[in-house]
């Protein structure tokens, strides 16, 4: 079971593609040039962010994670608290956030 959800979990197995986003585009009304693609990612996962680099769309880096966004909703994070591990601790001491789980960390745990 521990082998099967690290299958689950791995970031790597649901990574968009190029061939996934020119389908997509491919879809939307209007012209080329008036289409923007935009892709929000975390940095602390380095190899889905350099997959992501080779799609056709402008990339929104998230340092060092998305939790960072979710807690500048409710206070100014010091640059002390500015790791992956202290947002995410931080963001589980905020309200309605208590079983938050991490993607990025759960990996980690399961490698």
């Amino acid at each position: 079971a521990e082998e099967n959800m690290s299958e689950t979990l791995n970031p790597t197995k649901f990574m968009i593609e190029p061939k996934i986003v020119n389908r997509y585009k491919k879809d939307l009304t209007g012209s080329e040039e008036s289409i923007k693609t935009f892709f929000m990612y975390d940095a602390d996962l380095p190899e889905v962010v350099e997959n992501l680099k080779k799609c056709d769309g402008i990339l929104l880096i998230s340092n060092p994670c998305i939790e960072i966004w979710f807690i500048a909703h409710y206070k100014k994070p010091s640059e002390a608290e500015l790791s992956s591990q202290n947002c995410v601790r931080m963001l589980k001491g905020l309200p309605n956030w208590d079983n938050y789980i991490n993607f990025s960390a759960r990996i980690a745990v399961m490698e």
